[in-house]
């Protein structure tokens, strides 16, 4: 009787938790924050850590988090979120850096969420060793907040799984984001 009753609160419970989860509302913003890119497959200490600042990575032209994503409902708890980024690395030579995103992000209670979806990117350098169009997936887990006046905030784990070509290794990402973004 006593696990029961237990059972039947748990669920009125994650029921309340699924009916406070956040209604998602057209917005734009932009993101950042610390990436480990790390070559996939391997067991070495090869990993690399980088610092970005929204539109702006402070290393190397590589898989990076998309820095400018759009957020559009389509339900309640779903809504799908394209993203950019760019960037061009003047560091022995030079290379740039395309990559766009789509995937879908799930309310699951109030201000968490989770998302899953594809990413394309394409790397050129002028070694020619870099160049050609590269496809990844992603995943992501965080919490939305309000920050301040018209502005939310977001904190969010991410993490992307690149597959290598064109001269270009397999790589995984993983992420501590930090996002800002105003509703349109």
């Amino acid at each position: 009787m006593r696990k029961t009753l237990l059972c039947l609160v748990a669920a009125v419970g994650l029921t309340a938790a699924g009916a406070q989860a956040q209604a998602w509302h057209t917005e734009l913003g932009i993101q950042g924050g610390f990436v480990r890119l790390k070559p996939a497959g391997t067991n070495a200490n090869d990993q690399t850590d980088v610092l970005f600042v929204p539109g702006f990575g402070l290393a190397q032209a590589f898989p990076s988090p998309n820095a400018l994503f759009l957020i559009t409902p389509i339900g309640d708890k779903v809504a799908l979120e394209p993203s950019l980024t760019g960037g061009v690395l003047t560091q022995a030579g030079s290379a740039t850096l395309f990559q766009a995103g789509l995937r879908l992000d799930y309310a699951i209670a109030s201000g968490l969420y989770g998302a899953g979806g594809a990413l394309a990117g394409h790397l050129s350098g002028t070694t020619g060793r870099l160049s050609g169009f590269e496809f990844g997936l992603q995943l992501a887990g965080g919490y939305r907040f309000h920050f301040s006046g018209p502005i939310h905030a977001r904190v969010e784990a991410n993490a992307q799984f690149w597959k290598g070509a064109h001269g270009v290794p397999s790589t995984d990402t993983y992420g501590l984001l930090f996002g800002l973004s105003a509703r349109l």
